[in-house]
């Protein structure tokens, strides 16, 4: 990871006589860690194998505070009042909406994450409660099924790079989408810069040291590496992967990889998907994040080199 961060492709090995004996790749060590393949995902596994480590670190204390209330201005500005929260991992968002008085369905399809997310509901009074679904499947089955048809939406989430989390349809759910929404049709994305990751970052996402503090672990911290691979189809998908390692407080030990397709999702693209929806009302808006500390949605500019977060509001009357 360091010859990574530090863009070293290759080292030297030298015996004790400092005479060159060999040349050490960054494909070698990974060989070396999990074998000559890695083992491709489907995202609702890739979630669900996330969700044992990574999700039980979200600073959501910190994630909330800076995004909720520039989603609420944005939801009361548009008179929303109902919201379907797609990618809702395990609730956050849409139990905190739930208790500003929306009203909100979570969509997750990840089964872990949804087990999590229903598991919350228990705690909170009736009338929170009572505001709230969760569904653990795929949004297309339950659209596909009339789920919703009963339950209009004035607006959409996808938070958290979900939306690039449909490889090969993500234009299609855009367009899904807004068949269930009414009145201002509002449309909010948080999606990964891919272009500076790519342009910048070369490739890199984050490498993190995090305190493992939250109740289910074991261990005394984690180290989250993640990165992306680009596009070998004309830009169509991009391959993630993500390691983590586990430190139990006297040596470290590998937890596992995975690598998943994600959507190619840039602004361009996603542009051209809400213009075939009929969306014509477009803001873009850029956010930071270090991998642990969030940010506010739309108080900043766009920039393609410099902002992690492309943030979208999309309104169509």
């Amino acid at each position: 990871s360091l010859m990574f961060i530090h863009k070293v492709g290759r080292l030297p090995v030298v015996n004790e006589d400092e005479e060159l004996v060999g040349i050490l790749s960054k494909s070698d060590i990974f060989r070396a860690v999990v074998g000559n393949k890695l083992e491709l995902q489907q995202n609702e596994e890739y979630n669900d194998w996330l969700s044992k480590r990574y999700y039980g670190t979200v600073d959501w204390k910190n994630r909330l505070s800076l995004e909720m209330p520039d989603l609420v201005k944005v939801f009361r500005a548009n008179k929303v009042k109902s919201i379907i929260d797609i990618g809702c991992e395990s609730g956050e968002h849409t139990i905190a909406l739930a208790k500003l008085g929306y009203t909100v369905v979570g969509v997750e399809r990840s089964r872990a994450m949804t087990r999590r997310a229903k598991e919350k509901l228990a705690v909170l009074s009736q009338p929170i409660a009572e505001r709230i679904r969760f569904y653990g499947g795929e949004l297309e089955d339950f659209i596909e099924k009339g789920t919703f048809k009963d339950q209009p939406f004035q607006a959409a989430l996808f938070l958290g790079n979900t939306i690039s989390h449909n490889p090969h349809n993500f234009e299609d759910v855009i367009k899904q989408t807004e068949k269930l929404l009414t009145g201002a049709k509002v449309m909010i994305f948080q999606i990964t810069n891919f272009e500076k990751i790519f342009k910048t970052l070369n490739r890199l996402v984050s490498f993190n040291v995090v305190s493992a503090d939250y109740a289910a672990s074991q261990y005394a911290e984690h180290i989250f590496l993640q990165y992306y691979d680009p596009s070998r189809d004309g830009g169509k998908t991009i391959l993630k992967t993500f390691a983590i390692f586990d430190f139990d407080g006297k040596q470290w030990e590998f937890y596992g990889l995975r690598s998943a397709l994600f959507a190619y999702a840039t602004k361009e693209r996603v542009t051209k998907a809400l213009h075939a929806a009929g969306y014509r009302d477009i803001q873009f808006y850029g956010s930071d994040f270090d991998g642990r500390k969030w940010d506010r949605l739309f108080r900043k500019p766009y920039r393609p080199l410099q902002s992690d977060w492309l943030n979208i509001i999309a309104r169509k009357e």
